[in-house]
């Protein structure tokens, strides 16, 4: 090359700007840079997550929502997300994850790309089981993030708080306020959980007054023993409710102001409830200062009772008793029992004294504290009206005292009647009738004998 032409190159360069060692270095970085974020968006992403719950405090067989939200906050997009939630599978049944999967104890959600200055919310709904311990239980529950190129993120863990106890609680009514004795009274118990958990090996307790009053009947379930009426439930559930029944007969010794039922539920995870109710007794009350006369009559079970039923041709026993409750002594005291014809025959009177439709004993003196007591026996006639309830009506009264009445409602039912009735006995074929026939059957032995002898001999 000669020295001209060189000369000619060199002041065609010169005519343009120098380009400076800095500028190409520039140049050179920021295509690096660009291709270094087509290649990795997520590695310039900044990511984060939170994790909440719908409610911090919850009840067996309530649901509950865990909102996961996440966001990146960078220019640039994420790829390949990856949000994982990590439940107690003991407390917790999944309801409605959406398009996310269950897999023991976690629950994962996927999505392709979050995009530049995106935040986005999932919420997960679980339901909490109905059976869980008794006391407060802690349900713990946390989130993580992950993303191509970033690190793990985990969200705090939150908790919720159940509470988990039965609650028992007894009612009782009875069918009368007040009673003499005698008297039926039939007491209904009602129960229920209004806890919001299982209430295990419940147990229904009614303590009678077992001093002063018999056990008659229970509902189905019931066992009787040592004055107490129990029923075994067993578990309980929340929302729950069950009733049952006692019925109890008031003694004719009884000389309390109040029949006293205390009624118990308890259960081995729960606070025992306890339920106090009485019933006013007449008797005791009305003898402080007068004569008491009672009437009862046994019914289909053998029980002395203030009403019952009976059927044409049956038996009626009865007792009768007078009570000097007055604080001195009572005299020329007359007892009358009225009853009517049409229905009952009079089969032993007990020493009372019959005019017409009524029976009359008296007693000339009765001392303060003192009873006197007659058990007139009756029999349903045989044409009594059926279904048409009617009164025995017993009275008694003193010269120096006001009369005391009472009744007792019977009505007659068709049918046959029972065992306390009068049967006729059949002939009884005893020892005696036996051996009587066996004789007779030896002597007709003998004669037939005897008879073909002697046909034998002539022949």
């Amino acid at each position: 090359m000669s020295l001209t032409t060189y000369t000619m190159k060199l002041s065609h360069i010169r005519k343009h700007k120098p380009i400076s060692f800095v500028s190409i270095i520039a140049v050179i970085s920021i295509s690096f840079i660009n291709a270094l974020f087509v290649t990795n968006a997520s590695a310039n992403a900044t990511l984060s997550i939170d994790l909440s719950v719908t409610k911090k405090e919850a009840s067996p067989g309530d649901m509950i929502g865990y909102t996961v939200t996440y966001a990146n906050s960078a220019f640039e997009n994420a790829d390949n997300i990856r949000i994982t939630l990590d439940y107690d599978e003991q407390m917790l049944v999944p309801h409605d994850i959406g398009n996310a999967v269950q897999s023991l104890g976690t629950v994962l959600y996927t999505q392709e790309r979050l995009a530049q200055k995106t935040t986005e919310v999932r919420v997960f709904w679980f339901t909490i089981k109905e059976q869980l311990p008794s006391g407060s239980t802690t349900i713990s529950a946390f989130a993580r993030l992950n993303a191509d190129n970033v690190s793990t993120l985990t969200a705090p863990t939150v908790n919720v708080s159940v509470q988990t106890k039965p609650v028992l609680v007894a009612t009782v009514s009875a069918d009368k306020d007040t009673v003499r004795q005698g008297d039926l009274i039939t007491y209904t118990i009602s129960c229920r959980n209004d806890g919001n958990t299982i209430a295990r090996n419940t147990v229904l307790v009614d303590d009678f007054d077992e001093q002063n009053a018999d056990v008659i009947q229970t509902s189905t379930g019931g066992s009787v023993q040592s004055g107490e009426a129990r029923w075994s439930i067993g578990n309980f559930y929340p929302g729950q409710k069950a009733i049952q029944t006692v019925t109890v007969r008031v003694r004719g010794s009884s000389a309390l102001n109040k029949l006293t039922n205390m009624v118990t539920i308890a259960a081995d995870n729960a606070i025992r409830f306890d339920y106090l109710t009485s019933t006013t007794l007449l008797d005791a009350i009305e003898g402080n200062d007068s004569l008491s006369v009672r009437m009862l009559v046994s019914d289909e079970n053998e029980y002395r009772v203030t009403s019952h039923t009976a059927y044409r041709g049956e038996r009626v026993n009865s007792e009768i008793t007078v009570t000097n409750y007055s604080g001195s002594r009572a005299d020329g005291i007359l007892v009358s029992l009225h009853f009517n014809p049409l229905y009952f025959d009079i089969l032993d009177s007990k020493g009372g004294i019959r005019e017409g439709n009524t029976l009359y004993w008296e007693i000339n003196q009765l001392e303060n504290g003192g009873m006197r007591a007659w058990n007139p026996v009756f029999q349903v006639t045989s044409n009594a009206p059926y279904q048409t309830p009617l009164a025995f009506t017993v009275s008694a009264g003193a010269k120096n005292y006001q009369t005391d009445s009472t009744e007792i409602i019977t009505t007659i039912l068709a049918g046959t009647p029972r065992v306390r009735a009068a049967i006729q006995e059949s002939p009884r074929t005893g020892p005696s009738a036996l051996l009587s026939i066996l004789a007779l059957s030896i002597f007709a032995g003998v004669l037939g004998f005897l008879y073909k002898t002697k046909r034998h001999s002539l022949a």
